[in-house]
């Protein structure tokens, strides 16, 4: 952990704020904490000012939920990745937390042992080299909510925004009987996404393709080679250009 790694509490019960205040200045010294407040409208505001690299958040609170935070901050370009713990009485959350790209959750009263092995996981995690994405490589890091996985580039047949949950996610060859959907942390976008291949273009808004599976073009539906054949893409006239530019070197 570097001086720079900090925390902060969102949270409007003050005894759990203190519970959670005094475990983790005696377990986890190297990232204290910076600020603690109750509403989500505090928290935006205190989190831009502030840019903690570890949020332990509520669900609950008196102005909306945690959730209704991350997707304000969602907004915004924070300069580091802010791993997200879900710090909450209700284990009704843990499914939408996952979704919402949290790095863990962790349950009221929580017990020491349990929050050791989320400091443990948020360390190990801090002290990992961040991935590069240098265009041409044989190899992609997918990013999900519950950690990371690396596939083949020749193995992803496209990408897919969900605008119910505003995130991506990406369909991927695992073996030749085994074709799974991921998907990436929330934070992701398009760019970062595109950054990974000059394999990868984007075709409309929502999909992002891996131009080795694409058969062909009949009007403005796109064709994908096997195993992704069921999918039906439409070509949107923003992107028509880049993508019979692309054909053409092809």
């Amino acid at each position: 952990m570097t001086t720079r790694d900090t925390c902060m509490i969102v949270d409007d019960n003050p005894e759990a704020v203190s519970d959670l205040h005094t475990a983790l200045a005696a377990i986890y010294p190297s990232c204290p904490v910076v600020a603690c407040c109750a509403t989500v409208q505090e928290s935006i505001e205190l989190v831009l000012k502030h840019r903690p690299t570890v949020l332990f958040l509520d669900v609950e609170l008196p102005d909306g939920s945690g959730f209704d935070l991350l997707d304000a901050l969602h907004e915004h370009s924070l300069p580091s990745p802010m791993r997200v713990v879900f710090y909450t009485a209700y284990e009704k959350y843990c499914i939408q937390a996952i979704r919402a790209s949290g790095f863990d959750f962790l349950l009221k009263p929580f017990g020491m042992d349990e929050l050791k092995g989320i400091v443990k996981r948020l360390q190990s995690e801090a002290t990992r080299p961040a991935p590069s994405y240098p265009l041409n490589k044989e190899y992609f890091r997918i990013n999900t909510p519950i950690g990371s996985s690396i596939f083949r580039i020749a193995n992803i047949g496209y990408f897919l925004y969900d605008s119910v949950l505003r995130q991506w996610s990406v369909r991927v060859i695992v073996t030749l009987d085994d074709i799974q959907n991921f998907y990436l942390r929330k934070q992701t976008d398009a760019a970062q996404i595109l950054s990974g291949s000059t394999r990868f273009l984007q075709v409309n808004q929502s999909v992002i393709i891996n131009i080795d599976y694409l058969c062909g073009i009949e009007e403005s539906d796109l064709q994908l080679l096997p195993p992704f054949t069921s999918c039906r893409i439409k070509l949107s006239r923003k992107y028509k250009k880049s993508v019979t530019d692309a054909i053409m070197w092809l």
